[in-house]
């Protein structure tokens, strides 16, 4: 069996549920004052744990953005930069259509 790690918390192999954008999802990219983007790496397949799938289903933001901290932030520091990349790439799964599918 595949098991896989959640693409929002970073649980290892805990991810219970598959979103799959649409592919005219909005893209997500870092910018700095020069013009250069740097677009983030987006498949549209975006894997959550038990935990983080029922935040995402509520649009609760903060709630994923704690419980990320909690789990990754073990790990990785979180500051800022990071929880405003985090908003960006959330949003597009929150926010945009997607499909959900139990694996």
């Amino acid at each position: 069996m595949t098991t896989h790690d959640c693409d929002f918390c970073n649980l290892k192999g805990a991810a219970r549920w598959l979103y799959t954008l649409a592919d005219d999802r909005p893209l997500i990219g870092l910018g700095n004052d020069s013009g250069d983007v740097a677009l983030m790496p987006d498949d549209g397949k975006w894997h959550a744990c038990i935990g983080c799938a029922p935040r995402i289903d509520a649009k609760d933001m903060n709630g994923l953005l704690r419980r990320v901290e909690a789990h990754l932030g073990m790990v990785l520091p979180i500051g800022d930069f990071q929880i405003a990349l985090f908003t960006a790439q959330f949003t597009t799964v929150m926010e945009f259509t997607a499909s959900k599918k139990r694996i």
